[in-house]
């Protein structure tokens, strides 16, 4: 009977693997024939009622199987969809609480890809062909998870390693293609922050340090995922290559050229990995520097005009004070004469003001006011100066 594969990769380790299989109580399906050797298999009951065989490899290769009286495009995407909805929202979710939360966050990309076995080969699809198994696939496409792969004849347990170490290969390109895209938006996101810098006042800079900050940490989890993909990839080869190999195995290798396979690996993340490091991180990190340097000048002109304007008050309040001393000193002995409205003479004299005295102690009350007065002026306006720059 026809059946499809689900396949999907990120990176895993064994520990990864004992840990789904000593949470399987926490699936919340039925989950039966379960066991642990070299990975992990066991046959769960989708929520659909759907048998599929389900297998998990050490490095991170996850395989969903289940078999269809007819295949179409329609049932493909259909299992698919079922399969991403059980490996993250009924596996990962209860069993690996932080993987499931990197893969919504989009910190793990994670592509689905289908492998038909038995089923019907659309028109068009180069093969290759050996020990029995004829493999079909889009070429210009294989590394797409939206192309399919078609496998027909007689597939053992031996040739389904080697189809599975193929997916692996294309999996993981697919998994370099995606962060590759993941780095062109990182980049152009941080290009609209160069702009916006270059416009700023000093109150909008600590939204762009915000910004920064995100895009920092965003590029570094990405990072640190990617590092882990490109160790992963030299495992696994070192495992391929080390394996003892049949026959049949090896033929079926070289026709599926797996091989080759895992050279393209390398040598897209030996281009990656360099543009990630020293375009990304290297171009935040100076971002970061321009940024920190630019605030540190605002701060320093901010701070410069505050106390101009500080000294300005001091001035003001000081030529107040002596001007008011000095008006009062010089009035005693001044003329005064006073006219009624009509404009004839009252009175006619001289201005009797504070004594010696009187006046000092009026000029030590002025001045002691005026410290006052000053001080709580000083501090309301300090205040609202830092609401005002501080944010």
């Amino acid at each position: 009977m026809p059946a499809i594969v689900v396949s999907t990769w990120i990176p895993r380790s064994d520990t990864h693997v004992y840990e789904i299989a000593g949470k399987q109580e926490s699936i919340g399906l039925e989950v039966y024939d379960l066991t642990v050797n070299g990975g992990l298999s066991f046959n769960v009951k989708s929520r659909s009622g759907r048998e599929i065989e389900a297998k998990i490899l050490p490095y991170g290769l996850f395989t969903f199987k289940s078999e269809f009286k007819e295949v179409t495009a329609e049932k493909i995407l259909e299992f698919k969809k079922e399969v991403r909805e059980l490996l993250i929202e009924d596996i990962f979710k209860p069993a690996q609480a932080v993987t499931y939360q990197q893969i919504k966050d989009g910190i793990l990309p994670i592509g689905f890809h289908a492998t038909v076995f038995d089923g019907g080969v659309p028109m068009g699809l180069q093969s290759v062909e050996a020990s029995e198994v004829k493999v079909y696939f889009d070429m210009p496409r294989l590394y797409s998870t939206k192309s399919n792969i078609y496998v027909n004849g007689s597939v053992t347990e031996d040739g389904m390693r080697m189809i599975e170490f193929l997916l692996y290969t294309v999996l993981g390109s697919n998994y370099v293609n995606t962060m590759v895209e993941t780095m062109s938006k990182v980049y152009n996101d941080m290009v609209d922050v160069e702009g916006i810098l270059e416009e700023e006042d000093f109150k909008d800079i600590r939204e762009t340090m915000i910004s920064i900050a995100a895009l920092r940490k965003r590029c570094s989890e990405r990072y640190g995922k990617l590092k882990q993909a490109v160790s992963n990839f030299k495992h696994t080869h070192e495992i391929y290559d080390e394996m003892g190999k049949t026959r049949d195995q090896e033929e079926l290798a070289k026709a599926l050229d797996v091989k080759g396979n895992f050279q393209r690996l390398y040598r897209d993340s030996d281009y990656i990995i360099p543009l990630w490091r020293d375009v990304l991180i290297t171009d935040l990190e100076n971002l970061n520097f321009i940024v920190n340097t630019r605030l540190g000048m605002q701060t320093s002109i901010e701070t410069q005009k505050e106390e101009k304007e500080m000294k300005l008050l001091q001035a003001i309040f000081l030529v107040g004070v002596i001007s008011s001393i000095i008006a009062l000193g010089a009035m005693p002995g001044a003329e005064l004469t006073l006219y009624s409205p009509e404009g004839s003479l009252i009175a006619h004299g001289k201005l009797v003001s504070f004594k010696v005295q009187e006046l000092m102690s009026f000029g030590v009350i002025a001045i002691i006011v005026s410290i006052l007065f000053f001080l709580l002026f000083n501090y309301v306006y300090m205040r609202l100066s830092s609401r005002i720059f501080g944010g």
